[in-house]
């Protein structure tokens, strides 16, 4: 949470900064045919996340939807007047991190596991 007092940055108390790096593996093989031709046949090892492959605590992506975490809440105006009137999310004042139980852990982008795909191309030429 931020130090009491200070001022908070666009998103900058929403979730912690993640590292996601991926790794692509591709080997061509040429082969010559029968009749002169020469076709290529591709394989490439696709692994997503492979940060979180080497260590499980690492390329962890947490959050959650938008409007889920509101450090203010806006209460309403004071009466007779414009002026607004907002509570602190109670939460964020203990220090809790409101991100802490929400692990995205679901579909092929933006999951906080590894995945491995194997991919076969055969081109005719």
């Amino acid at each position: 949470g931020l130090p009491r007092g200070d001022y908070a940055t666009i998103n900058g108390e929403r979730t912690p900064f993640t590292n996601i790096l991926d790794l692509k593996l591709s080997q061509e093989i040429f082969l010559n045919t029968a009749n002169g031709q020469r076709n290529t046949l591709q394989v490439t090892l696709d692994i997503f996340n492979f940060t979180n492959m080497l260590n499980t605590g690492w390329g962890q992506i947490f959050g959650n939807s938008f409007g889920d975490m509101e450090v203010l809440n806006f209460e309403g105006f004071e009466s007779g007047t414009n002026t607004p009137t907002f509570s602190v999310d109670s939460d964020i004042l203990n220090g809790e991190e409101p991100w802490e139980d929400q692990l995205i852990d679901t579909g092929r982008f933006r999951s906080s596991r590894w995945q491995m795909q194997l991919g076969l191309r055969y081109t005719f030429k």
